[in-house]
């Protein structure tokens, strides 16, 4: 039984589509993993750990906070991508009416891990309290993909 050119050339057509795929792919990869992600661990109370990843930014005021449990508010500023020019961390108490300010940490490129913490993480085990009770909120961060 004799075959009909069509299907010989379909295998062909889906191969030098693939190969041609592939490297386009392989750029994107590249230019994914190349961006840096910062991933902060935020714990309040003791429960367990919330992960929240923060993006690099050109513009600080932009970026909002995340509500970690109704108490307290975290935020995570990383400017610049390559190289990244400086990272801030605010943390924030929500009272009733009004947002607090308890904690700023402002780290500068390289951003290395702290060599007391084996998780990789910069910024060490932070452990904050809140003005009324007392509550715990614990935090760390590292950074992701930057070369």
């Amino acid at each position: 039984m004799h075959e009909p050119n069509s299907l010989k050339v379909r295998p062909f057509r889906a191969a030098s589509a693939i190969a041609l795929l592939i490297p386009g792919m392989c750029h994107i990869a590249l230019a994914n993993a190349s961006t840096p992600l910062l991933r902060c661990e935020i714990s309040q109370g003791g429960g367990d750990p919330k992960i929240f990843d923060f993006k690099p930014t050109t513009d600080p005021y932009s970026v909002k906070s995340v509500d970690i449990d109704g108490y307290f508010r975290f935020k995570a500023v990383m400017v610049g991508a390559a190289p990244i020019a400086y990272i801030k961390l605010y943390t924030y108490y929500q009272d009733f009416d009004r947002v607090i300010l308890l904690h700023e940490a402002k780290y500068v490129a390289p951003a290395v891990p702290s060599k007391s913490d084996s998780t990789g993480s910069f910024t060490g085990s932070n452990l904050l309290y809140s003005p009324v009770l007392g509550r715990e909120l614990q935090y760390r961060c590292r950074l992701m993909g930057a070369a």
